[in-house]
């Protein structure tokens, strides 16, 4: 394979332009508590979750370099992206002192939530790009199409 899958894109692309789900890149949803969800001592930024955090890089193979980020080397970024899903995952699905829903898989902001075969639907599948954090896409053009607003038409 010498492609990047969606998600891998979507991983890299996230990195690159600061839009992972770390605190210090939504600064104003977590307004008083900015420490790290995995060791609570720094600050959660993007360099401290991919470098610096001592909890999350048990060993050095797991911390994330800039070049690492940037190249264009396709094996690389894949390899980046697949580190950076697992420290996402670490993160945010078991932050210390809570417990994940049994056998949910939590929202790493990483790709879409939308289910496969919902996916595969011609409106939704445009939509997804464009409502990525949207949980209930489908619900929403629901509420569109019965509204008839006429920006979407459902293709059946």
């Amino acid at each position: 394979m010498d492609k990047l899958t969606r998600n891998q894109t979507s991983i890299i692309f996230q990195t690159r332009t600061r839009m992972l789900k770390v605190k210090d890149n939504y600064k104003n949803k977590y307004k008083t508590d900015m420490k790290c969800r995995a060791c609570g001592q720094q600050a959660e930024s993007q360099s401290h979750i991919l470098r610096e955090c001592q909890t999350l890089h048990q060993n050095q193979t797991s911390k994330i370099t800039e070049a690492e980020i940037t190249t264009e080397d396709i094996n690389t970024l894949k390899e980046t992206a697949t580190k950076i899903e697992e420290i996402m995952r670490r993160l945010i699905a078991d932050p210390p002192g809570t417990a994940s829903a049994a056998g949910a898989p939590a929202d790493l902001g990483i790709g879409p939530s939308i289910p496969e075969d919902l996916r595969k639907r011609p409106i939704l599948t445009a939509a997804t790009s464009l409502f990525p954090a949207c949980p209930d896409l489908a619900a929403l053009f629901n509420r569109l199409r019965r509204k008839s607003i006429g920006i979407i038409k459902v293709i059946r």
